[in-house]
């Protein structure tokens, strides 16, 4: 065996392996199979639910939604039925489907939840799709922002090639920006306007940034025990996500120009350069904030009494702060009235509410806002009554959950359908779908076309707004006020829970304002295991 160590025999070994290692590194790669939707049959009419592969529960959400909307739709088109038999299929390969169908009409109206993953991005299904011998009619997309500015730039850019009537609509679900990063260049440091990036065929329907701080706003303005009473207002935003940027420039819109302990005096404004961070810690950034805002607020607390913080993060970025400005100065902290947008959520603060949201460790006044109404029993609310850790408490954690996506996913539908079949005529293509959308209205928690509605949208495609004492105001808008009990210096492990909506006045007086959805008691939880305790 010894001429195996000979040193010409080592050489070509050496060589064999290097020439392998070459040819490896530059054979080419196995040609990637791109995304292939489905074929249309005639009389189907497809809208496509484009979502990540990782979100089976919103797609559970929205087949709730789905046949929710049926059962509310019989009034319009008795006998019309919901399909989920395939909504659920076994094979994670097979494309999950649910659909609508009416007695008579001939015809379905099917979504197809078309799966985003790391290989299929959203311009890989924005291809295949536009160039399907039948587009779809709709794609609803956009969980955020960044992802409705992808998708609205892909189809832009792909469906420019095709017949007007033939391009499909983009409607948008969480997408809450005004203005976003161009998405053909998303480094350059100017904004467009996120409803013209695929302009004329996009419908948003959840409200902007910009609305929900003037919804805040004027919500702050009317509740006594919450409105400030004294300037300045205190705003925090994280420099390195664009929907801090984008909520901070809304609610600096809103902000009051005469009101008393308003907005005359300049916002004292907190930039902190990074949202990474864990769960609970503050990281560098953050700590440096806290510092700096607990500076301005002993600045003013001779005649600042009860100031409002307006945090415009994620959850965990807000969550860190909060929790490291209570540790630091837990008396400053519970002076506070906290004002946030849609990133924080119902379950945040009820569901989840021991975990995500301990009220003893972040003590605030919370306000925050909800694009439809998240404890409504008819969409599955229920107030929760178990004890903490039992069965019958982790089988409830449904009815716990907030009803608010249910009800927007429920809106799309009902809009959906009824846009589809207007008069009993399917319509013909997504140019006469988009006429039709435009045209829907509102009344009350009911879109159609019922005459003494309100536009649902407006020109651009926006949640319509109303106006009330000079602040625009969404019809239908949601606020949430989390309060926590305190006994003279003490956090109870307990808080109530009131959530508002703007609307017509109730008896015939003129006008709207701001009325309770939970009427009675306030929802109130408990942060004690192992017993809960909600208002009767």
């Amino acid at each position: 065996m010894k001429w195996l160590f000979r040193p010409s025999v080592l050489a070509a070994l050496a060589l064999a392996l290097l020439v392998g290692a070459a040819v490896l590194a530059l054979w080419p790669p196995a040609p990637q199979l791109k995304p292939t939707p489905l074929s249309v049959d005639a009389g189907v009419a497809e809208v496509v639910w484009l979502y990540e592969a990782t979100n089976p529960t919103s797609w559970e959400r929205f087949v709730a939604a789905v046949q929710r909307a049926a059962r509310r739709l019989q009034d319009v088109y008795p006998g019309v039925t919901a399909h989920v038999d395939g909504a659920f299929p076994r094979e994670t390969t097979a494309v999950p489907e649910a659909s609508l169908s009416w007695p008579g009409k001939g015809g379905r109206l099917v979504f197809h939840w078309y799966k985003r993953t790391s290989e299929w991005k959203t311009r890989d299904w924005a291809e295949a799709l536009l160039k399907r011998p039948r587009p779809p009619l709709a794609i609803i997309g956009g969980n955020n922002s960044d992802n409705a500015r992808e998708l609205a730039g892909d189809l832009a850019r792909q469906g420019g090639a095709l017949p007007e009537a033939a391009r499909p609509l983009l409607l948008l679900t969480a997408a809450t920006a005004n203005r976003v990063r161009p998405p053909d260049d998303p480094d350059v440091s100017h904004r467009v306007d996120l409803m013209q990036v695929y302009p004329g065929r996009t419908f948003r329907f959840c409200f902007s940034n910009e609305q929900m701080g003037r919804a805040i706003m004027n919500f702050l303005w009317t509740d006594m025990e919450l409105t400030p009473d004294a300037a300045p207002i205190h705003l925090v935003e994280w420099d390195d996500d664009a929907y801090s940027d984008d909520l901070i420039d809304g609610f600096w819109k809103a902000l009051p120009d005469e009101t008393e302990g308003g907005g005359g005096a300049s916002p004292s404004i907190h930039r902190i350069a990074s949202s990474v961070g864990g769960f609970y810690a503050p990281n560098r950034y953050e700590a440096e904030g806290v510092a700096s805002l607990l500076t301005n607020l002993e600045k003013t607390q001779d005649r600042q009494h009860k100031p409002a913080l307006v945090v415009a993060g994620q959850t965990a970025p807000t969550r860190r702060f909060l929790r490291a400005l209570a540790q630091t100065a837990p008396a400053q902290a519970r002076r506070l009235v906290v004002v946030t947008g849609d990133s924080l959520s119902f379950n945040t603060v009820y569901r989840d509410r021991r975990v995500t949201w301990p009220i003893q460790e972040l003590p605030f006044s919370l306000v925050f806002f909800c694009h439809y109404n998240p404890i409504d029993e008819d969409a599955g609310f229920h107030l929760h009554r178990a004890p903490h850790g039992s069965p019958e408490d982790r089988e409830g954690a449904a009815a716990t959950t907030g009803t608010e996506d249910v009800l927007l996913d429920g809106d799309i539908v009902e809009a959906l359908a009824q846009a589809y079949l207007r008069n009993g005529r399917p319509c013909a293509d997504a140019g006469e779908l988009r006429q039709r959308l435009a045209e829907i209205t509102l009344r009350g928690d009911r879109v159609g076309y019922d005459p003494a509605g309100k536009r649902l949208f407006d020109e651009d495609g926006n949640r319509a707004v109303e106006v009330k004492d000079g602040a625009e105001v969404g019809s239908g808008a949601h606020v949430v006020v989390l309060r926590p009990h305190v006994e003279g210096e003490r956090v109870l492990p307990k808080a109530d829970i009131t959530v508002w909506v703007w609307g017509e006045r109730q008896q015939g007086e003129p006008g709207a304002s701001w009325q309770r959805r939970n009427l009675g008691p306030p929802l109130t939880v408990s942060y004690d295991p192992p017993q809960e305790r909600t208002a009767p």
